[in-house]
């Protein structure tokens, strides 16, 4: 028996380094740039991730969000140490170098030197993935869409994008973000068209 449905298409979201909407912070002591928001379909009430920017301005506790795991990755800025109140060691994040913890935490930002930007990526602690910084070099990389979401983002210089299906860019600039669903199965090439080229790839099941 064949089904008359049509094969799903995959779907793309492109975020720009000055788009995204404004959300204040929980705890009222600023704001995130939120790039892009997935809610759980039994539950629209509940996040399923969620990726963002924000400006960390001086040393502050962080907004506790239980069931959820965090990676924050230091994007520019002096680096920041993390210190947790027992629940793991304090841990300093330096530019580019994606820390996982998780967001039930009590956790408090030592903001040591200058204003950090950072990213973070908020996941509900029952979706699994896996994140990877990734340096296209000037031959073709393949990175293999086998999940049901990857999200790339711009970290440094320019990454050249050619897919099995169509693409809303052409290249990846620092801070650019760029969603691809729905795409099990599909090809994405990877080309680094300046030498720092440099992408944080995360991938949901």
């Amino acid at each position: 028996m064949t089904s008359d449905r049509p094969p799903r298409r995959p779907v793309t979201t492109f975020v720009g380094p000055r788009d995204g909407r404004q959300i204040p912070w929980g705890n009222g002591g600023g704001a995130s740039r939120e790039l892009i928001l997935r809610s759980r379909a039994d539950d629209p009430g509940r996040l399923l991730w969620r990726m963002s920017t924000t400006q960390i301005l001086a040393s502050c506790p962080f907004s506790a969000y239980a069931g959820c795991k965090r990676t924050i990755t230091l994007l520019s800025g002096g680096a920041f140490t993390l210190d947790f109140f027992g629940h793991a060691p304090a841990h300093t994040v330096e530019r580019f170098e994606p820390f996982d913890f998780s967001g039930g935490w009590k956790t408090y930002c030592h903001l040591p030197g200058d204003v950090a930007t950072v990213l973070n990526v908020m996941t509900d602690e029952s979706v699994a993935y896996s994140r990877t910084v990734l340096t296209p070099g000037s031959s073709v990389s393949r990175q293999p869409l086998a999940t049901d979401a990857v999200l790339l983002y711009g970290l440094e210089g320019t990454t050249r994008l050619a897919a099995s299906f169509d693409l809303p860019i052409e290249a990846l600039e620092a801070g650019d973000m760029l969603a691809i669903e729905q795409a099990r199965g599909e090809r994405l090439d990877l080309t680094g068209q300046t030498g720092d080229a440099k992408l944080l790839v995360f991938s949901f099941a």
